[in-house]
């Protein structure tokens, strides 16, 4: 057996023998720390002057933070009594951690701790980045823009994922015009940029720009995301035969083909060839799989257009019982707005409470769903909702207009939602219906 080499530790780095503590990276980069045994490169020293800000050795944490990270599943609250300060190695230890939770796409746990983290330490740029991540993944988009704020105020080195997240959140709520100016700019040469195309041809068709949705995206490849903006922006453009042609030769999974189909029948009127089209694609997919689930939830959207509410009743009441929770939530709007449609408010109250009782009112997913819901409980105003209608796309507006027309019967509201909708967009039919009454 060979004695090892006796070098001096400039050297050994300089040859690259020795790794850096945390990403094991080698090089003359790699450098020791306060004097400590444990060695990093530039890139995590760096890294690590970010997260150990003044106030992390003034940080004070307890056997129930630690416990946090110990595979709970929801947030805890704060802890009490304190334990002694933090060291340097410590906070590097936990941000270690909270970034081996996200990766793992274990959000809540992640969350558990930047919670405790930030109400000690509220400004810090890297935990509200963090925090971001972890709400945004969860569907509390509005939550985590104000981390996205935080973070991007904090720390211009992440703008460009804090602009892309700010955009993203925006969007997903509807807040179209809110989003646009976080989208606009390009991020040369970021890995976000690509997210930011998509994202800003969302948002253009969203605002009635379609010709700039299409010029968005034209040079890219035609994917599902591409072709799905192409569709959308030339059947608002008032050309539905090109929009027809879009998914013909294209290489796209059958289901997306018949959902993009499946619209563009539905707006045109032809309720039995939407049906016709998502009936034989459910017929052959996975019995278990959320495809199934976009399916039917594609059908309910034809029965309140058709006004076929037998079938919505029945239909809805039955994917209610499904074990996904946005789902199921989204079958009980439908719900609600199948009975109102009826003239029966008694039994879609009922459905409100329901909704109100199983679903989490402060996600995203269903933001207008849950304030249309909350009305109907009467724990929400009508001014509330024209406030949230007048921060939205006009896509969005006039689901929020309608309702109000059928919980309030005042035709001047249905007369408001025929003028908030962008060709015939959902639920374009039913509110035409409710016009002739």
């Amino acid at each position: 057996m060979e004695t090892p080499e006796k070098i001096p530790l400039d050297e050994a780095v300089a040859r690259e023998l020795i790794p850096c503590s945390v990403c094991g990276a080698k090089g003359a980069g790699v450098r020791q720390v306060g004097g400590k045994k444990h060695l990093l490169c530039a890139a995590c020293e760096a890294r690590g002057r970010r997260w150990t800000w003044g106030a992390i050795v003034a940080l004070v944490v307890v056997a129930g933070v630690v416990a946090v990270s110990r595979f709970r599943a929801k947030p805890v609250d704060p802890p009490s009594p304190p334990a002694p300060p933090l060291a340097m190695v410590e906070a590097e230890r936990i941000e270690k951690e909270i970034v081996d939770l996200i990766q793992q796409k274990r959000y809540r746990d992640a969350a558990a701790w930047l919670r405790q983290l930030l109400q000690q330490n509220p400004g810090q740029p890297l935990l509200n980045l963090y925090m971001g991540q972890c709400l945004i993944n969860l569907g509390y988009f509005e939550l985590s823009a104000r981390h996205f704020q935080a973070a991007m105020a904090g720390d211009p080195k992440d703008e460009a994922e804090c602009r892309a997240s700010l955009g993203m959140a925006l969007q997903s709520l509807g807040h179209s015009a809110q989003a646009l100016p976080f989208l606009e700019k390009e991020f040369k040469g970021s890995s976000f940029e690509k997210s930011r195309q998509v994202l800003l041809a969302e948002c253009y068709l969203d605002l009635e720009r379609y010709e700039d949705a299409i010029k968005v995206l034209q040079d890219k490849p035609p994917d599902l995301v591409n072709l799905r903006v192409r569709h959308r922006a030339l059947l608002y453009l008032g050309k539905p035969d090109e929009a027809r042609k879009v998914f013909e030769a294209a290489d796209v999974p059958p289901v997306s083909r018949a959902m993009s189909l499946a619209l563009q029948f539905r707006e045109e009127g032809d309720f039995a060839g939407a049906l016709k089209i998502l009936e034989e694609a459910a017929a052959k997919v996975d019995p278990k799989s959320l495809d199934l689930l976009h399916l039917r939830q594609a059908i309910l959207q034809v029965h309140v257009e058709s006004g076929d509410l037998a079938r919505l009743e029945d239909e809805a009441s039955e994917l209610a019982k499904c074990l996904h929770p946005i789902t199921a939530g989204e079958a009980r709007y439908y719900l609600v707005l199948g009975r109102l449609m009826a003239g029966k408010r008694d039994v879609a109250v009922a459905a409100a409470n329901e909704f109100l009782g199983t679903m989490d009112i402060l996600l995203g997913l269903l933001r207008a769903e849950s304030l249309m819901m909350q009305h109907l409980a009467g724990t929400r105003k009508v001014e509330d909702l024209v406030g949230e209608a007048a921060k939205v796309s006009r896509f969005r507006a006039n689901d929020l207009y309608f309702y109000i027309a059928l919980a309030t019967g005042d035709p001047a509201w249905a007369k408001k939602a025929a003028e908030s909708t962008p060709g015939h967009n959902f639920p374009y039919h039913a509110i035409q219906r409710l016009l002739k009454k």
